[in-house]
């Protein structure tokens, strides 16, 4: 710029002479010059001229310096010359401008070649890769053609540059020096994203929060919100829940938190639990509801049938959902399965569709949980349909002690009621836990583990159950003995069966003998009776007696071997307050004394269980008491309990139901009669099915 202000001077200075004709001639024979590439005698005549005609003399000039045919190239003094032409045209008569275009020469012609150093210039700046060189071309080249993409260049090398660093600093600086650039929308994304990484690199709760505290702008923020949430409740317990809304009521989950606090704590649900929760949780955000859940929730809804759909009716007939279902279940926690155009999903008492009809198979909850069965694998839901475990399963056992196993790969392992793996898959197959143990096989040998994986019983033989509290019962070679927990045998496995611990005693067989031994596994009562036929019952001990076969004939001996009933019957029940016996092809009923209270009379009779036992004549069943009384009258085909005061009778392949005192609830004709709870059972007539209530002695009927 200080070269073309000497030149502006210095033209100034001489603008008031006009051109002879000498100079005329002069700056033609410059260009022939140049034409023929004469590029010393054109700079020569040039710079003569120059005085007298600087703006085709300056153009001239600038041809020169800007060719790289020549010594003399410098695209400075180019770029100066060409700029000195641009200006000093405006002091060229037309007459010369018009003599001279037979030379090129032209303000069109001068603007070309300006541009053409300027794209010169441009080409070296971005040669550097660098943001400076290009931001220099642009303050030192505005008017150039080429500072849009001088633009787009720095912008997109500087942009470059900060991914490279990957710092929010970076991505934030660029975004303050470059506020137009078209990266500034993904800059501006980079720089909230690594802010929230170099934030929370540590995934702790203190890192989130501080995030939270310093960034309230941030997009991260429901992710951050969102994860603090994930730390807290990771366990999904009452605590962790309560920790969200008290401390955390800002967060987007807190409405979710207080769903699932108040599902753990009404698991078990009675109006006394539900006042605790009002007590409790005076802030609880959806009271309405959780008072309408609880009027739904004591709601005894059953299904009926209706032109081959299905809905609900409430105790009283009264239809409270529509039959519009395919095929519907019993209400568990609130919620049933049901199926419409062959998916499954759940409905509540207000026939809400919680859980959408998205699955091939369902079962009922448990424990909020309920498995699920889709493309032929199962997963775990929660009570609002959300997934504790994927449907990539093979098999999923039921939640038994807040456990269950899984099967993946053809490998079974064990999870926790929030679906988190406690015992990795190793095992051929797995049982459900009960007592805090679980059966495993491994190689094809079982063992018993407990909640931590670690083997109560390692595998060593092809079965093994629990037997006392230091003993097990081990198979091998379809044959049993017992073993201490680290499978050394104390009792060979030499005996065909070994019954369960009844009385300090339990029976062992072998070659269709029988004898006792104590917990220990110490032999008592060696193998010298025969077994009977049905040993498994009669053999274990109650009222310190059990049943014994010896020389064809049954008596009962106690635990010490001693013989309490003589070996004269030809068939004994189990040991019980009246025992059958049978004599003369006939049953009849004795004390543990030995003691007749009923001589035989009967073609079949069993041993009193909780103080009832069944009798038979010819096909004809009945019921006694202790006594020996009747309670039921020897006339139906078959009994069976229903509950401890209700009996279902069958005779010619109808039932009904009689009560302990002999009275006729249901009369015999009925199809069907199954029981749903202790206190509601269905009955099915014809097509029609039906329900009934036990304690009230009445029908549940649509009422249409």
């Amino acid at each position: 710029m200080r070269n073309i202000c000497v030149f502006l001077v210095f033209i100034i200075s001489i603008i008031v002479f006009k051109p002879n004709k000498i100079n005329a001639c002069r700056i033609d024979r410059a260009f022939e010059a140049l034409i023929i590439y004469d590029y010393f005698k054109a700079k020569k005549l040039f710079y003569k001229s120059y005085k007298a005609l600087p703006s085709p003399s300056a153009y001239g000039l600038s041809i020169i310096y800007y060719r790289k045919d020549n010594p003399f190239h410098h695209l400075d003094s180019a770029l100066n010359y060409i700029q000195i032409a641009e200006i000093e045209i405006e002091n060229i008569n037309e007459k010369k401008k018009e003599k001279l275009l037979e030379f090129g020469y032209s303000l069109k012609s001068i603007k070309n070649l300006k541009q053409k150093i300027s794209f010169d210039y441009y080409q070296i700046a971005y040669s550097y890769k660098n943001p400076d060189s290009l931001d220099l071309f642009i303050s030192e080249h505005p008017w150039s053609d080429y500072v849009g993409d001088a633009v787009k260049k720095r912008d997109s090398i500087a942009f470059e540059i900060a991914r490279k660093k990957n710092k929010s600093e970076f991505y934030l600086s660029y975004q303050k020096k470059y506020p137009k650039s078209l990266f500034n929308e993904k800059a501006n994304e980079l720089f909230h994203l690594t802010q929230y990484e170099e934030y929370t690199n540590d995934n702790s709760l203190k890192s989130y929060e501080l995030f939270l505290k310093d960034c309230q702008e941030s997009p991260y923020k429901i992710d951050a919100e969102n994860r603090i949430y994930e730390i807290i409740t990771r366990n999904q317990t009452l605590e962790s829940f309560e920790n969200i809304v008290n401390k955390y009521p800002e967060n987007i989950n807190v409405n979710e938190a207080w769903k699932k606090l108040y599902k753990l704590f009404m698991e078990e649900f009675s109006e006394k639990r539900f006042d605790e929760f009002k007590l409790k949780y005076p802030h609880y955000p959806y009271i309405e509801d959780l008072e309408k859940d609880y009027a739904l929730s004591i709601l005894k809804l059953f299904p009926f049938v209706n032109n081959g759909k299905w809905g609900y009716i409430n105790k009283t007939g009264k239809i409270e959902i529509k039959a519009i279902y395919d095929e519907i279940g019993f209400f568990s926690e609130g919620l049933a399965a049901a199926r419409l155009d062959e998916k499954y999903g759940f409905i509540s008492k207000s026939n809400e569709s919680v859980i959408p009809f998205n699955y091939d198979g369902v079962y009922d909850f448990e424990s909020n949980r309920a498995l699920i069965e889709k493309d032929d694998k199962m997963g775990m839901i929660d009570r609002i349909g959300s997934y504790i475990l994927h449907p990539i399963y093979e098999d999923i056992g039921s939640l038994n002690e807040n456990k269950f196993f899984f099967l993946k790969d053809s490998l079974y392992g064990y999870m926790d009621i929030n679906g988190k793996i406690i015992i990795q898959e190793k095992f051929e197959e797995a049982f459900s836990f009960e007592n805090g143990v679980a059966k495993v096989f491994i190689n094809d040998k079982q063992a018993i583990i407990n909640s931590n994986g670690d083997y109560l019983f390692p595998p060593l033989f092809n079965r093994v159950k629990k037997f006392s509290d230091s003993l097990y019962l081990v198979k091998e070679d379809n044959l049993w003995g017992i073993a201490k927990p680290n499978g050394n045998l104390i009792l060979p496995c030499s005996y065909d069966n070994i019954g369960e611990l009844k009385n300090n005693r339990a029976f062992i067989t072998s070659n269709q003998k029988i004898g006792f031994i104590d917990k220990s596994g110490k032999v008592i009562i060696s193998l010298k009776y025969n077994a009977p036929y049905n040993y498994q019952e009669v053999c274990n001990f109650h009222l310190g007696l059990a049943t014994v076969l010896k020389n064809g004939k049954y008596g009962m001996i106690d635990t010490l071997g001693n013989i309490k009933i003589k070996f004269t019957y030809k068939q004994l029940g189990k040991s019980s307050e009246l025992i059958a016996y049978k004599k003369n092809n006939l049953w009849g009923y004795i004390r543990p004394n030995g003691k007749k209270i009923l001589s035989p009379k009967y073609d079949y009779a069993e041993s009193t269980q909780n103080g009832i036992a069944i009798v038979q004549n010819d096909t004809l069943m009945g019921m006694i008491n202790n006594s020996a009384k009747y309670i039921i009258p020897l006339a139906y085909k078959n009994i069976s309990e229903l509950s401890s005061s209700h009996y279902l009778i069958e005779s010619g392949g109808l039932y009904g139901i009689i009560n302990k005192e002999g009275k006729h609830l249901l009369p015999l004709e009925y199809k069907e009669i199954s029981p749903i709870t202790s206190n509601y059972i269905k009955v099915k007539k014809e097509d029609e099915v039906l329900y009934f209530n036990l304690l009230e002695n009445k029908f549940i009927k649509v009422k249409k």
